[in-house]
């Protein structure tokens, strides 16, 4: 099975272009900041490059801002390519199936404009993402002691 679900900011207001066969799409690069425990650990972020195709990369074009919170559900796709001197390289992107915006930073048009034409389906419902990233307070006593003091991210 293939899902991602990415909550972050992007670091750039999104690109739209048109694929040789004529498909909208839209690209941005989402910074997903790492969970980290305790005041010593540095703070981490990733950064994943999300594409959008037709209708949802006309809302996401049109209405999502750099800096904006959003959520991004969608799958990974790799690809092989050559790059400028010739060696075979493999990336990979994650391709957006549905979106919700958190903060409305308004790029292009006011914020009564924004509502008309959404089409449902494109968009997760606040409900959805808002009960999987439901804050859970955890402290050292939860914690076995074999497990206490031990960053997983490091």
């Amino acid at each position: 099975m293939n899902i991602v679900l990415l909550q972050g900011r992007p670091t750039r207001d999104p690109e739209i272009s048109k694929s040789d066969s004529g498909k909208v799409y839209c690209r941005i690069r989402l910074a997903v900041d790492r969970p980290y425990r305790g005041n010593k650990a540095p703070k981490k972020t990733d950064y994943f490059n999300v594409v959008f195709f037709g209708k949802l990369a006309q809302v996401v074009f049109n209405n999502l801002a750099k800096g904006a919170l959003v959520t991004v559900l969608g799958r990974v796709e790799t690809d092989t390519y050559i790059d400028k001197i010739g060696n075979k390289r493999e990336g990979f992107s994650v391709v957006a199936d549905k979106l919700t915006i958190h903060e409305w930073l308004r790029k292009h048009r006011p914020l009564e404009e924004l509502d008309a034409g959404f089409d449902d389906e494109l968009l997760v419902p606040r409900e959805i993402t808002g009960s999987l990233f439901k804050q859970i307070d955890v402290t050292d006593e939860d914690i076995p002691d074999d497990l206490a003091g031990v960053n997983p991210f490091d």
